[in-house]
């Protein structure tokens, strides 16, 4: 058998290469193309899990970064790379669960629509890329959840350093040197260049690794919930803290909103203490005082759906529009491979609605989106029960998720066109099983505060040792008389 993998590491460097080759890649592309399919096979094959590790690291630091010399995202090739070795690989957990299963649905019919919209080559790789992502899913319920604790770990420490970095950035890096000396893994200058246009000027939102604003405030409220419950103490605050600032600084109002949401339903339905709500209560109001502060975030936040906010009213016109830009095609959808989710010029002149399910409409169909609906209903039911707990980071992992699903996934394309925005959708589903199933380990049934102790079961009496009374012995000549 390992005769058999080694053929297979230099059978698909060598193809690897030569395809570099063929499409017009230097020399030194393929080399480096050859080097990292080495690796990825050999690791793949021998220590899978250290994929799972690499991918939580680039996943948190550089989402949208490309390996070295080869223009493939990082975030695709570590989540193909862990998709690939879940399925060589045994893994301790087989079953899937009833999320699990409403997942492979949506990525089945999917497919369908794929096929009945008339795909392409482009449509294809857009196709390979979503599901990848989506079934990231999949493949991290596969652990061990001490494992996949630690994978969450790696995913937040890395965002909590990308934020620090972005954070950076935006204070003192207006001439990009940053992303500059980042250029190896794609990144530039023209990247930093993000504003938000106001009445007073153009202001800077922060971007950082993430590349956009609107990407940001997702994954950095995605490793902001998991903080929560993989982390505990001084590690917890302080990861949190940096990660809230770095979400305020994006300016970007429907995860700053879901924050928000996920905080009163935390009040409204979770079995807290009074001393443990009005703590929650004064560190809230003491970050909105903080937050409001500060003049470009507190423009953005009371400007939001005015009659002079240019975003809210191209939302309006979108809606508008969306019947006609579908063109009686309901039931399969536009099509995968859409130039409108790829070029920039394109994507403003169409307007397409900033909607996650009337964008998995617009591509996939009404049959995509009832399922993607569904699935996304079913996992907002298992946090309204992680809500119901007695304790406040489980029940903050539940508002969170049902406020990034009725807020943040309604006012955001992201999570539908964005692979690597659609692999941190896919960490947030996948740890809202996990606080989930804490949640039913900790509360017993997941639905408030435990029910009153039954008085333990009276001992019962000791046994009395029975003891064989034997008559005594009587001799034969005494029985004759």
């Amino acid at each position: 058998m390992k005769v058999v993998y080694r053929v297979i590491v230099v059978a698909v460097a060598l193809l690897a290469a030569f395809g570099a080759i063929y499409l017009g890649g230097s020399a030194l592309k393929a080399t480096l193309a050859g080097l990292a399919m080495i690796v990825g096979v050999y690791v793949g094959l021998r220590h899978p899990i250290w994929l799972l590790w690499l991918l939580a690291f680039v996943a948190g630091m550089f989402p949208a970064g490309y390996l070295p010399g080869v223009h493939v995202p990082m975030v695709f090739s570590f989540a193909m790379g862990s998709l690939l070795a879940t399925i060589i690989h045994p893994w301790e957990v087989t079953g899937f669960s009833t999320l699990e299963r409403w997942v492979l649905t949506l990525v089945g019919v999917s497919f369908v629509s794929l096929v009945a919209s008339g795909f392409n080559l482009i449509a294809i790789m857009e196709y390979v890329k979503w599901t990848t992502a989506t079934l990231l899913i999949i493949v991290l319920l596969r652990l061990p959840r001490d494992q996949l604790r630690r994978f969450g770990q790696v995913y937040v420490v890395s965002a909590t350093a990308a934020s620090l970095l972005a954070i950076g950035i935006v204070f003192g890096d207006s001439g990009g040197r940053v992303l500059k000396a980042l250029s190896i893994l794609g990144y530039g200058v023209k990247d930093n260049n993000f504003f938000v246009y106001t009445e007073s000027g153009a202001v800077a939102r922060l971007a950082g690794t993430f590349l956009e604003p609107n990407s940001a405030g997702i994954a950095i409220l995605v490793a902001a919930l998991i903080c929560a419950v993989v982390f505990d103490g001084w590690r917890r605050v302080a990861c949190g803290a940096i990660l809230l600032l770095a979400l305020a600084l994006t300016l970007s109002r429907a995860s700053l909103f879901a924050v928000v949401v996920g905080v009163v339903l935390m009040l409204v339905f979770a079995s807290l203490s009074a001393r443990q709500r009005m703590s929650i209560v004064g560190v809230f109001f003491l970050g909105f005082c903080v937050a409001i502060a500060v003049p470009k975030i507190r423009n953005r936040i009371f400007s939001s759906f005015g009659s002079q906010d240019a975003g809210s009213n191209a939302r309006l016109d979108a809606l508008k529009d969306f019947p006609g830009y579908m063109g009686g095609k309901w039931v399969f959808g536009r099509g995968w491979g859409l130039i409108e989710f790829k070029d920039p010029s394109k994507s403003i002149a169409t307007n397409f609605v900033a909607n996650a399910p009337l964008l998995a409409t617009y591509r996939g169909g009404v049959i995509v989106a009832t399922v993607f609906v569904l699935t996304f209903l079913y996992a907002s039911y298992l946090a309204y029960q992680c809500l119901r707990t007695t304790h406040w980071n489980l029940a903050f992992y539940g508002g969170g998720f049902i406020g990034f699903f009725f807020l943040t996934m309604q006012l955001d394309i992201g999570t539908v066109t964005i692979p690597a925005t659609v692999a941190a959708l896919s960490l947030l589903v996948t740890f809202l099983k996990y606080t989930h199933e804490l949640a039913m380990d900790l509360d017993d049934v997941g639905r408030g505060r435990p029910g009153p102790v039954p008085p333990p079961l009276p001992r019962p009496a000791p046994r009395t040792p029975v003891v064989d009374i034997v008559p005594p012995r009587v001799p034969a000549h005494a029985r004759a008389q």
